[in-house]
């Protein structure tokens, strides 16, 4: 073994001189550097130049100003967006949760009466009592968003108060005056638009088939148009699940998956081709994951575990132990959050009779669900980062990582050739941890040529941990050894002096 060393350092020590560079290189190299750096200042100096205010974008904005209008049945409602810097962007027009424009593109199912003007100003033409909302709101789709909200008021048309008689309306560029007797929508049939069959909102349960339509207008100028239909802006294809007809569209069997903003797009070759969108809900019994099956935490820490639920309508989710229903809020030991989809279930200054298994439990008008969780004190199980060769006596290394809360007590190595039922049995020596992570680092001596395979199991004070993912691998002799594999993924076994060897053959490939 003294003699190996020995070589290895004279090795490194050849190695070393025959890769050092002349001096007329070395100042080279100096030389292109310095270019390099001064590139690299210059280039920085571009983009500086390229970021500076005068050549950055105006933010778009709404300059009209926010209204609350009360009206009388029957008048005509002008509803004002003026934008500046907007071009690039769409503007969207909404009532509550409905929408009434995206852009150009009518989705309301009344274009007719309800319509949008060139400067995206919203005109209600005939208004009625249901057109009433304290929230009409225009927004642009930018970065951040802008939006501004109207409040409109419709009273009965048999109301004769003096400030029904007439309203008025100004703003920049534009003022509209209604009058207590209705008008006629005088409106172009060459404006294209989409009309929604059954309607912008629709509710299905998980599991039945759903079809909707879009039917664009006028007919004649789409007579050779295919619908074209978007899910969360990517494109839809037939499928076994999905089938597109002209301008329906069925999904079969339908899945919580498939809730959201569908958009058809009558794309006829004009410039703007209308466009629509319906809101798809799904409603379904709750579906719970956990990140973690096992969590492990020790004496005296802050214990966290977790839950996912996705649930239509929403759910409600309760943490329990021994059958026993933890209080929500805080209430000293227990801790219950929830962030959106994830609920969580805090355990302060954990002990060991807080150790077991905890069940998350959601329930709607659809179904319930529940999932079981284990807290332990034991440690995690053990991953392996790196096997070798140490020497050419066809020695091998493994070295495992884990956790562990509480100090280690015992390891356990098995491992057999594949095919063999009986394992072989090793204690590898404990050493102290890096605060909880731990290095497991074990040689196995006079391994002969085979396929084999080794896990690892960790103890401390409150128990063992779970086996370690077999590691599999193949040994032939010092000279040929192939990579061992840990679920898919590939670990280097090496021989000590290939490190070595490998930076001498490239020195004198460079030197030649």
């Amino acid at each position: 073994m003294h003699i190996r060393v020995i070589a290895l350092i004279t090795l490194l020590l050849v190695v070393q001189g025959w890769c050092k560079p002349p001096k007329d290189i070395e100042a080279l190299e100096d030389y292109n550097d310095d270019a390099q750096a001064e590139e690299n200042e210059d280039y920085s100096q571009t983009e500086d130049e390229d970021e500076s205010p005068d050549t950055m974008e105006e933010p778009p904005q709404i300059i009209s100003q926010p209204i609350s209008n009360t009206v009388r049945a029957g008048t005509t409602v002008t509803l004002p967006c003026l934008t500046e810097n907007a071009d690039s962007f769409v503007v969207i027009w909404k009532k509550d949760d409905q929408f009434l424009y995206y852009g150009p593109n009518p989705m309301t199912e009344e274009p007719k009466r309800i319509q949008r003007l060139a400067n995206n100003s919203l005109v209600i033409h005939n208004a009625t009592m249901t057109d009433s909302s304290d929230n009409y709101t225009c927004s642009i789709t930018s970065r951040i968003p802008v939006m501004i909200t109207h409040r409109l008021h419709v009273e009965p048309s048999n109301d004769r108060s003096p400030s029904m008689m007439m309203t008025t309306m100004t703003t920049t560029s534009m003022i509209t005056t209604t009058t207590t007797a209705p008008q006629m929508v005088s409106t172009s049939p060459s404006i294209p638009y989409i009309h929604v069959i059954p309607s912008n909102k629709i509710d299905v349960k998980q599991g039945e088939t759903v079809k909707f339509s879009c039917i664009p207008f006028p007919k004649s100028q789409f007579l050779q148009t295919k619908m074209k239909w978007y899910l969360k802006n990517e494109k839809l294809q037939n499928s076994s699940h999905i089938m597109m007809n002209g301008n329906d569209i069925t999904i079969f069997k339908v899945k919580r998956h498939d809730a959201g903003m569908y958009q058809c797009l009558a794309d006829n070759g004009m410039k703007n081709p209308p466009m629509a969108a319906i809101h798809l809900i799904v409603q379904y019994s709750p579906e719970i994951v956990v990140e973690r099956d096992i969590v492990h935490t020790g004496d005296g820490v802050e214990s966290e575990i977790t839950c996912i639920v996705h649930a239509h309508p929403h759910a409600n989710v309760t943490w329990s132990k021994n059958q026993k229903e933890i209080p929500k809020g805080e209430n000293g030991k227990f801790s219950q959050a929830q962030n959106k989809s994830k609920y969580y279930l805090k355990i302060m200054r954990t002990n060991e009779q807080d150790f077991g298994d905890y069940v998350c439990h959601a329930k709607n008008k659809f179904g319930q669900a529940s999932r079981t969780i284990t807290l332990t004190g034991a440690p995690s199980q053990a991953s392996i980062f790196e096997a070798f060769v140490a020497d050419d006596n066809n020695d091998l290394v493994l070295k495992w990582r884990l956790e562990s809360y509480s100090p280690i007590a015992q390891y356990k190595l098995k491992y057999r050739r594949k095919g063999d039922e009986q394992w072989q049995e090793i204690e590898p020596r404990v050493k102290d941890g890096d605060g909880i992570t731990y290095i497991v680092e074990h040689v196995i001596v006079g391994l002969d040529a085979g396929n084999y395979e080794a896990i690892l199991e960790a103890r401390n004070s409150f128990g063992w941990s779970p086996p370690s993912k077999p590691v599999s691998f193949k040994k032939e002799n010092v000279e040929k050894a192939e990579a061992a594999s840990v679920g898919g993924s590939a670990v280097s076994i090496r021989p000590f002096w290939a490190f070595p060897v490998s930076l001498l053959v490239v020195c004198a490939f460079i030197k030649l």
